[in-house]
């Protein structure tokens, strides 16, 4: 659907928290989250060996980090031969290692499987908490999990499906959409805790921070255009008011750069793809394990876990 002709109806009632997936923090008060980003999962028997090199990444790395949970922000599939097999073969991956994670579509994910047959699988899942959403919200991935102590929410988590292509056109991409803006507020005027946000194709800013890299102190590298929509909805604005501290996106494999537009708005994180099955850089793939803390509401910490250092 094109942005400028969507229609939606505004919920009557206040997003309800004990309606989405709950976490505590550990016994440090702290929760980690293992961001995975563009696996580009493919059974296409080429690739086998590379996938299972993938797979055992993950796997290692999981059970060397024990995150709390795993976040994977889209392009999980990649797949032209036998996505319901190749998904269904992650699943058990998550499942035997009893792995709790987290999902929300990429542009490709939907390609070669109906959305009803990904969701029948993933949501078979014994520990995957992915939700669709409200029905009135634009795209399938749009929901919130809550991090808690005490009983009470201190922080919380917000999946975006940032949809695929713009009218149609696979040159174009899709924007966030009027309809998930008001979600996210939403969600923020409910909790009135501090946010993070994840999507997988990154909003205009993302451009406009590496312009300005050297004035605001980028850290990471650009090794390709910042694939974003042509079209700017104003996602940051609303991200910003809702008091959101960090923005983590996938989508562009070899772009890892992360930093801060201005100093009381939200940081914009690239992940760190582990696209081996697809395309990149070897010497960039790999993960992010992010620490949040219960005290230090607005604070996080990240640590690169490289594929091959």
């Amino acid at each position: 659907m094109p942005y400028e002709e969507e229609v939606f109806s505004e919920p009557k009632t206040v997003f309800n928290p004990a309606d989405c997936p709950s976490f505590s923090y550990d016994e440090d008060e702290k929760f980690t989250i293992l961001h995975l980003t563009d696996v580009h999962l493919d059974s296409n028997p080429s690739l086998e060996k590379t996938k299972t090199e993938v797979l055992n990444f993950i796997k290692n790395t999981i059970e060397t980090e024990k995150p709390d949970l795993v976040i994977i922000t889209g392009d999980l599939l990649f797949d032209s031969v036998s996505p319901v097999n190749t998904l269904q073969a992650f699943v058990d991956l998550m499942d035997g290692l009893k792995q709790n994670w987290a999902f929300c579509y990429g542009n490709h994910d939907r390609e070669k499987i109906c959305t009803s047959a990904f969701q029948n699988i993933i949501e078979n899942s014994d520990y995957c908490v992915f939700q669709s959403g409200p029905d009135w919200v634009m795209g399938d991935s749009n929901y919130c999990i809550a991090l808690t102590k005490d009983g009470q929410v201190r922080q919380a988590l917000v999946l975006m499906d940032s949809n695929s292509y713009y009218q149609g056109n696979r040159e174009v991409y899709s924007p966030i959409y009027n309809s998930q803006k008001y979600f996210y507020k939403w969600v923020s005027e409910s909790l009135s805790v501090p946010l993070f946000a994840f999507f997988h194709i990154p909003i205009p800013e993302y451009k406009t921070l590496w312009e300005h890299r050297e004035e605001l102190g980028v850290i990471g590298t650009k090794g390709e255009e910042v694939c974003c929509p042509p079209v700017n909805t104003g996602f940051y604005n609303t991200a910003k008011a809702s008091g959101t501290v960090a923005i983590f996106c996938g989508h562009d494999h070899v772009n890892d750069y992360y930093g801060k537009l201005e100093s009381d708005g939200p940081t914009l994180v690239y992940g760190r793809s582990l696209g081996k099955l697809c395309y990149g850089n070897d010497e960039l793939f790999g993960a992010r394990l992010i620490t949040l803390d219960a005290e230090h509401k607005t604070d996080f910490s990240m640590r690169d876990i490289f594929m091959y250092h």
